[in-house]
């Protein structure tokens, strides 16, 4: 009997062959009901994706619950400080367990039938069930779960791809900044609407930073400069600042994780540039040192796993989680964090410190929500990126690979 995977494949394996290479993509990738459901199931259950930091659930018993596309996901500490991703229905009659977005629970109890669950997913109880009922093989449906500088991270795949490699750049790039010790001191989500693509697209490039963000390229006028490729006196001083920084011994210089259609992730440090020690309005500290910093050394660390963003100076960063809701709606929420034991009002100040990044994120929801309406206009075609708008081509063109080889995976596999 067929069913609407498999009607959908063939004509979906043909679009994806069709794409042209360093091109934006056809209208129905950023429209079609279809296809969203595809890439959800190509992209987003296939991958490792970040859910959250550890510091949301300090306790054993503390949970949050994720939600991405049909599945809710339960983030949950155990009373071993393990921290676990089931899923949030009950193996008696598919009930959700947790009705709360976040709380605390010892176990966690049906609220239909009492069923009862330790944080690890093990069924301990099945009230008036048959004496030959097998509570070991009805605990919670178990996710992939890995935390690595207290980032947590899942996969909803059955089968999960290598995450050492990952894991290993995440620490080389975050590790001085000490993400295991910090705290979270705001939190703001936006609803974009348009489809995830071009929300990711937009991110992977600058070229709209000079026309868009005014705030941003006033606190890094030296790497915008140098990103337009201009020949004035600001780029060649900032080339020079790189290369004298990089010169000097004890940096936290790792080679840089270029992007690439064959990984999921990218990581690198930018420097801010001279006299700026930090990403504020005037260039100076606004919060405490970070992790094993001992002083400022101007530069911005940023990795990216598959569609989140950890970006951070020395002193304060920010934590980006971009997940889809439908075909033109996505979530883009972020995380303001300082060190552990900074105190509002006398390390920081919240208004200060989230400046930067909430008006900016604030600006790119709206241009990517004007792309999305044009992009629906019956005359749009696809149109060639920008050679300065390469991280776009890049992560395109690691999107039709990757649904490419899932579909053709899948196609096999039956």
């Amino acid at each position: 009997m067929a069913t609407a995977e498999t009607l959908i494949q063939p004509s979906f394996v043909e679009l994806l062959r069709q794409q042209r290479e360093g091109y934006t993509l056809d209208q129905c990738f950023y429209s079609s009901e279809a296809i969203f459901e595809r890439d959800m199931e190509n992209i987003y259950r296939a991958n490792w994706i970040y859910a959250g930091h550890v510091s949301e659930i300090p306790k054993p018993g503390d949970y949050f619950i994720y939600k991405l596309s049909n599945s809710a996901v339960i983030i949950i500490r155990d009373a071993g400080d393990q921290i676990h991703a089931l899923a949030n229905s009950c193996r008696h009659r598919g009930s959700i367990i947790c009705k709360e977005a976040s709380g605390h629970a010892k176990k966690l109890v049906c609220p239909y039938h009492a069923w009862v669950y330790e944080p690890d997913g093990t069924l301990t109880s099945a009230r008036m069930m048959p004496e030959e009922f097998d509570k070991s093989s009805h605990g919670l449906h178990r996710y992939h779960c890995r935390v690595v500088e207290g980032l947590i991270h899942i996969c909803l795949a059955e089968k999960a791809p290598d995450f050492e490699p990952i894991a290993r750049d995440i620490e080389r790039f975050l590790k001085p900044h000490g993400l295991t010790r910090i705290a979270i001191c705001h939190r703001k989500a936006w609803i974009c609407e348009a489809n995830w693509k071009l929300v990711m697209e937009n991110f992977q490039e600058c070229y709209h930073c000079g026309p868009t963000h005014p705030e941003y390229c006033s606190v890094m006028p030296y790497y915008s400069a140098e990103l337009t490729r201009k020949p004035d006196e600001v780029s060649q001083r900032y080339r020079e600042f790189v290369k004298s920084w990089h010169a000097q011994p004890g940096r936290h210089d790792p080679e840089p994780v270029e992007p690439s259609v064959d990984r999921t992730h990218d990581c690198s440090r930018t420097l801010i540039g001279p006299g700026h020690l930090t990403q504020s309005k005037d260039g100076q500290p606004i919060a405490k040192l970070l992790g094993d910093y001992t002083e400022y050394d101007g530069a911005v660390t940023t990795v990216r796993i598959v569609t989140s963003y950890y970006n951070m100076a020395n002193d304060w960063g920010v934590l980006l989680r971009i997940t889809p809701l439908g075909p033109q709606a996505t979530e883009v929420r972020a995380d303001w964090f300082v060190h552990e034991d900074a105190e509002p009002g006398k390390d920081f100040d919240v208004e200060e410190l989230t400046w930067l990044w909430r008006v900016t994120y604030g600006q790119d929801i709206e241009i990517t929500q004007n792309n999305q309406y044009g992009v629906n206009d019956a005359s749009y075609r696809p149109a060639p990126y920008a050679p300065i708008e390469s991280g776009s081509a890049i992560f395109t063109a690691w999107y039709l690979k990757s649904s490419l080889d899932r579909e053709l995976e899948a196609s096999y596999a039956r």
